[in-house]
């Protein structure tokens, strides 16, 4: 056996060749029931290694706090993005507070790695992210990613600027929600420092890309000078909706005794906004030809039931718990109601658009971005319970409008959203790689030095209110 000169040995530089020759040499023998192993395990793996001169792979970093990216079954950022699929070297970091994790660095597919970062208070997440990404990711040769990517313009945006000026790096910005709206302020947790976080880190950004055409509206706006800054590629199986087949009874068959059925669908939580839905239709339903549909079940079920008989409605306010295909209800229903503002009342939004039901929906950036109100849907405030029964009347009464929507509706999800998935890949992967061709950010001045304990202390030094 060969002698090894210890005082010579670099086990970073031995780490970083032993991941490259998984990543380029084995990966199809790689099993993907390794969900578990840690990034440490992967790289010493193999006790056999070849050193790469040159490489032509990108390798991302994507730091996020979305904990729905924990789901390791799912790997992807948007439900349909299968990560490992479109990029070279995947790394995710998400931040959450909370207990430390047990296993906070996992191997989740064949070049996929998911580090999970947690502090006992929002504020020191920051710090706790970078000292890990220090710990995983920095080798000898330098640091790994080649380009970092923040999924929102708070504590990612600040590690996400402080990793690039440190190593030297890319940098991209995901705007996925308007943090300038009202709305925004009374769903996030830290509302006045996540606005100043956002305000003050945006514009240091060269690319920026945003998850709807009107939030890329407003950070054009008010950062006129970002140079490169676009519409993040959206897709969705249209096709595969419109060629679901009827199964099982429509809602027409099912409840012959009906002449015009609105469809609900949603988790009946306490959080729930489907008491707004029953508040809106009781006066409609004063007519014994109409029903509403509630497609769904949880622990607020039996709440929604004593609201229904409260208003002497219950006859007409039918709870489904659950129903063996919802393409089936959603094309025999007269007008399907979204009133949850979440991602599954956006899928849902889209889904019925496809099947070619009339939409009346609570506004969200997708839905105000996708569909014009009185032109292909009837949008209104989320929680105006007044607003909503005028939009229902209103369908209710004109035949013509319902089939306006519906083709209208059906355009323009045919016309935005990406139908063939591989197209989608491309588009996507090309939007992100954008990012590597940009100059390096100097707009901020935050650097790894600048940090002291938490993040509010970092604003009052450089952040106006």
């Amino acid at each position: 056996m060969a002698r090894v000169d210890l005082s010579k040995y670099d086990a970073t530089e031995h780490q970083k060749n032993v991941l490259d020759y998984v990543l380029n040499n084995d990966i199809s023998s790689v099993p993907q029931e390794t969900g578990q192993i840690p990034v440490e395990d992967a790289r010493m793996a193999s006790s056999q290694y070849r050193s790469i001169s040159k490489r032509t792979t990108i390798r991302i970093l994507f730091i996020s706090q979305d904990t729905s990216l924990l789901n390791q079954a799912q790997q992807t950022l948007d439900g349909y993005l299968n990560l490992s699929e479109i990029f070279d070297e995947v790394h995710i970091v998400v931040m959450q507070e909370g207990a430390k994790a047990r296993n906070p660095v996992l191997r989740v597919s064949a070049n996929v790695w998911l580090y999970v970062v947690t502090a006992r208070h929002w504020a020191l997440m920051p710090r706790a992210a970078l000292k890990l990404i220090k710990e995983q990711l920095f080798f000898a040769t330098g640091f790994r990613p080649d380009l970092i990517v923040a999924r929102d313009a708070y504590e990612s945006a600040l590690v996400a600027q402080i990793l690039g000026k440190r190593y030297h790096r890319p940098t991209q910005l995901h705007v996925l929600e308007d943090f300038t709206s009202a709305d925004f302020l009374k769903r996030t947790s830290h509302p006045k420092w996540r606005l100043r976080l956002a305000r003050h880190f945006t514009k240091g950004f060269h690319s920026v890309r945003t998850e709807t055409d009107q939030i890329k509206k407003i950070i054009g706006r008010l950062y006129p000078k970002i140079p490169d800054l676009a519409t993040l590629p959206r897709f969705n199986n249209y096709q595969g909706i419109m060629d679901t087949s009827v199964i099982g009874l429509g809602l027409k068959d099912k409840y012959p005794q009906f002449v015009f059925t609105m469809i609900y669908f949603g988790a009946l939580n306490y959080s729930s906004s489907v008491y707004q839905v029953i508040d809106a239709v009781r006066f409609i339903l004063r007519n014994p030809h109409i029903a509403l549909v509630i497609v769904g079940d949880g622990p607020a079920r039996k709440e929604f039931e004593k609201r229904s008989k409260i208003f002497a409605i219950d006859k007409q306010v039918i709870f489904e718990p659950k129903i063996d295909n919802l393409a089936t209800y959603i094309k025999t229903a007269d007008v399907v109601i979204v009133s949850d503002i979440d991602n599954v009342g956006d899928d849902f939004v889209i889904q019925a658009a496809v099947l070619g039901t009339p939409i009346i929906a609570s506004r969200t950036a997708l839905r105000s971005d996708l569909f014009i109100d009185g032109e292909s849907a009837l949008l209104y405030e989320a929680g105006d319970s007044i607003e909503l029964t005028k939009k229902i009347s209103q369908l209710l009464d004109d035949f013509i409008l319902r089939k306006q929507l519906v083709i209208k509706a059906r355009q323009v999800v045919q016309s935005r959203l990406h139908e063939d998935p591989e197209v989608y890949r491309l588009a996507y992967r090309a939007s992100v790689e954008q990012g590597l061709f940009l100059e390096e950010v100097s707009a901020s001045e935050v650097t790894e030095k600048s940090i002291p304990e938490s993040i509010p202390v970092i604003l009052e030094n450089k952040v106006q209110p």
